[in-house]
């Protein structure tokens, strides 16, 4: 079984949506980089509409449960950022499981 895919779970759109109404939330890891940064949650939201299709990495199955994580990287307020995301099996909101610095940015 692939681990790894080489398109989108999700459409941009719906989490532009979703962030729109207030229908994400970060996990602990992500809160914890953007405030680190000097980030507010609108920095990090900003972030996240700044995504494109260029900025699509992969989609791959996450570790602490089932389902698929969409990976971009991107740059945004002068820094290379890693991001991945999914959507809640229990409630379909976005979750932003990782924002954090990319030290491997190669896109």
């Amino acid at each position: 079984m692939t681990t790894d895919r080489g398109r989108p779970t999700y459409k941009l759109e719906e989490l532009w949506a979703a962030l729109e109404a207030e229908e994400f939330r970060f996990q602990r890891p992500a809160w914890e980089s953007y405030l680190a940064w000097d980030w507010t949650e609108i920095d990090a939201c900003d972030c996240l509409r700044s995504l494109s299709n260029r900025t699509f990495v992969k989609s791959m199955i996450g570790r602490d449960f089932e389902g698929w994580h969409d990976v971009y990287k991107a740059e945004w307020k002068g820094r290379r950022v890693y991001i991945h995301f999914c959507r809640s099996t229990a409630d379909g909101s976005f979750i932003i499981a990782a924002l954090k610095a990319d030290t491997d940015f190669d896109y």
